[in-house]
């Protein structure tokens, strides 16, 4: 119902009248090709560490608060956060590396005078410390962390008979060394170090290859008679590329890239052709580029989506045209869930590249046997050629109501 209300809109803005047959045409653009790893770590959403204090006391550990850790482009962000109450924190040392033998040690065990990075903290913190390092680090890189910190407490937990009530001592006070756990040192000592995998931006294309064409059969059958099924009468391709922030063991999506370029227009009609996308559950923006320059822009809403116009004329169309989105926030997306070859008219995509025939009001989208989703290498028919003719493996349509029968991998020898 949507775009069919848009018809009329779309008519009266595009002034596209009814052109002469166009000759066969090749318009093609480079394609991208881009690794996949992906996780998404912030100051609100850090990797956490315990940071454990007394941890060689035969009395026991003290958890006293956490190490958090998180990176964006330019930086290592490590913050030394303080839990419990009547803890606070006199020193700190920091050391990060690649490789847990660069970390400064004396027969396997850290010393943390000779670390890169040291405060002392008078008055002494009781909420926490941050240190941002310069990261010259690529992604994914393990990196080992030593974090050491020098605590003091001013109270003692009170012995059972208080009932739960704080108990203070004449002699209160109790210092003690500290060091965020997840791995170990291999000295005889008790301290710990932290490993931490550097995220970053990260990309996919999508399906293999990054490409899928998608070609429309226009004639309208009940106007005109039985199309032809050449389906050239409009092709493009559709380059998919994703950006994720991360590592490998989340898929945090933060900008998603559709590139169309016009390959044929075989067809006496026109067309504008537009690309429709409300599959990604998270809000954000877009911004709408032909031939570079921008055009159009907006907001995402995840209820609503949106439908853009990418092609408003196919006699006349860009060189290609970019759909660019970004996320307000990491938005949680698998292509597994999609395969643009698994069904024939689209249905595996999930965006909806969908086309108006400018001269019939007629509307091509997903899952209309008058759009065909193939592979960017595929070949379309000459012209007037039906498709069974150039692909033994699809069948004629059973009767003039019906398009062709397509089986998997029809454009396979």
């Amino acid at each position: 119902m949507k775009r069919r209300l848009l018809i009329t809109s779309l008519l009266a803005c595009s002034g596209l009248a009814m052109g002469g047959c166009d000759e066969a045409g090749d318009l093609t653009g480079p394609r991208d090709e881009a690794p996949l790893v992906l996780q998404f770590h912030t100051a609100a959403n850090p990797m956490v560490a315990q940071l454990i204090a007394g941890g060689g006391n035969p009395k026991g550990a003290i958890h006293v608060g956490e190490l958090h850790v998180w990176n964006d482009a330019d930086y290592l962000h490590v913050r030394y956060v303080v839990t419990l109450a009547g803890w606070c924190i006199e020193e700190t040392h920091l050391h990060v590396a690649d490789h847990l033998e660069e970390i400064p040690q004396k027969n396997g065990n850290p010393r943390p005078g000779r670390f890169d990075y040291k405060q002392d903290h008078r008055p002494c913190v009781d909420t926490h410390v941050d240190y941002q390092i310069p990261l010259s680090w690529s992604t994914d890189t393990q990196l080992y962390i030593g974090a050491h910190a020098s605590l003091r407490s001013s109270w003692h937990a009170a012995p059972a008979s208080s009932r739960g009530r704080r108990f203070r001592h004449s002699n209160p006070s109790r210092s003690e060394s500290a060091w965020s756990t997840g791995c170990e040192f291999p000295g005889k000592n008790w301290a710990t170090c932290t490993i931490y995998d550097v995220q970053g931006e990260i990309r996919q294309e999508w399906p293999e290859g990054g490409t899928t064409t998608v070609a429309f059969e226009d004639w309208q059958w009940a106007q005109f008679g039985l199309a032809d099924w050449d389906y050239n009468d409009w092709v493009a391709d559709v380059r998919v590329l994703a950006t994720y922030f991360g590592t490998t063991s989340a898929r945090d999506l933060v900008r998603m890239d559709f590139t169309v370029i016009p390959q044929a227009k075989l067809a006496g009609f026109t067309h504008v052709m537009h690309l429709e996308e409300m599959t990604f559950q998270c809000d954000g923006t877009y911004e709408l580029y032909r031939d570079g320059l921008l055009v159009d822009s907006g907001a995402y809403d995840d209820a609503t989506g949106i439908d853009v116009v990418v092609v408003p004329n196919t006699s006349a169309p860009p060189n290609e045209a970019e759909l660019v989105m970004h996320f307000d926030a990491p938005c949680d997306f698998d292509f597994s869930a999609y395969d643009p070859y698994a069904s024939y008219h689209g249905e595996g995509l999930f965006f909806d590249p969908w086309l108006l025939v400018t001269n019939t009001s007629d509307v091509i989208d997903q899952g209309n046997v008058r759009m065909l989703s193939v592979p960017s290498d595929w070949q379309w028919p000459a012209e007037g050629e039906a498709v069974w003719l150039a692909y033994p493996k699809v069948s004629p349509p059973p009767d003039e109501m019906s398009g062709p029968v397509f089986t998997p991998y029809w454009w396979t020898p």
